[in-house]
């Protein structure tokens, strides 16, 4: 768990990013479990969605194994109204990010690199002072 400055640099990392797409909806950070450590978004239960994307994140790894593609590096999910990205940020957490269906998808990309290097150097300063 991430001590409460921890959860607050992780906020307003989540925050830039928000500034930065004007089309993202919902963001959020996951442990692999399902729990959120701290998430952006006013639609649909964060507990729920956490504990779905952290499943949804497992069920995909196993799919790469099994078809021999290496380890997984993200999810992309497109939807009617919008796409979703899933991706690791840090070894036991993952980075969601929920956007309307006019945002630039390689941007995106390049953005959630960047905030999942972010946030995986926080991880792994929370493991340090541990």
């Amino acid at each position: 768990m991430l001590n409460p400055a921890m959860e607050k640099s992780a906020r307003a990392i989540l925050r830039q990013l928000q500034g930065s797409e004007p089309n993202i909806q919902a963001l959020a950070w996951v442990d692999r479990a399902g729990q959120v450590v701290t998430a952006l978004f006013d639609n649909g239960n964060q507990d729920r969605v956490g504990a779905m994307s952290a499943s949804l994140l497992a069920l995909s790894a196993a799919a790469s194994r099994e078809v021999a593609l290496g380890a997984l590096n993200q999810v992309i999910l497109n939807g009617a109204n919008g796409t979703m990205l899933l991706t690791g940020a840090g070894k036991d957490h993952v980075l969601l990010i929920a956007a309307g269906t006019r945002v630039n998808l390689g941007r995106l990309l390049l953005h959630a690199q960047s905030m999942s290097s972010r946030l995986a150097e926080l991880e792994q300063q929370s493991a340090t002072l541990a």
